[in-house]
């Protein structure tokens, strides 16, 4: 697939997942950040995987994601997708895991905005839940 039309999708896909949370990614505290870029991490995935996308074109989609949309820094983007990548490995970080594959479910639900928004809800529950 053509870069250009990589780089659409992927912004199509999240803007899509932050329309659907229905949050200001300005006034995302760190927590929400990180929990939204794994979800869209998770997603950017799904996708790429059907499309057979190489591993530079997502690295650098996904960085250009965290910058642009969840307005990191672009060396913490970087470090911060290093870190994803590690956490596709269950045992790495478990939690971080789970919300990337709830992520990858959330590219299948990308149609139906309510079930989107009911996956994203329930991460941020649970997370809420277990940080007190």
């Amino acid at each position: 697939m053509e870069a250009s039309k990589y780089f659409e999708a992927a912004n199509y896909i999240t803007d899509k997942i932050i329309r659907a949370s229905k949050m200001d990614t300005a006034k995302m505290n760190e927590q929400e950040k990180q929990m939204m870029g794994a979800f869209c991490f998770g997603a950017l995935n799904g996708y790429s995987l059907e499309n057979r996308i190489s591993t530079v074109q997502i690295q650098s989609a996904m960085i250009a994601i965290l910058v642009q949309k969840l307005l990191y820094d672009p060396s913490v983007a970087a470090q911060f997708f290093d870190f994803l990548v590690k956490c596709t490995e269950k045992d790495y970080h478990p939690a971080m895991n789970v919300i990337i594959h709830r992520g990858v479910e959330g590219f299948y639900q990308l149609e139906d905005t309510n079930k989107l928004r009911e996956n994203i809800s329930d991460i941020y529950k649970i997370v809420k839940k277990y940080d007190k």
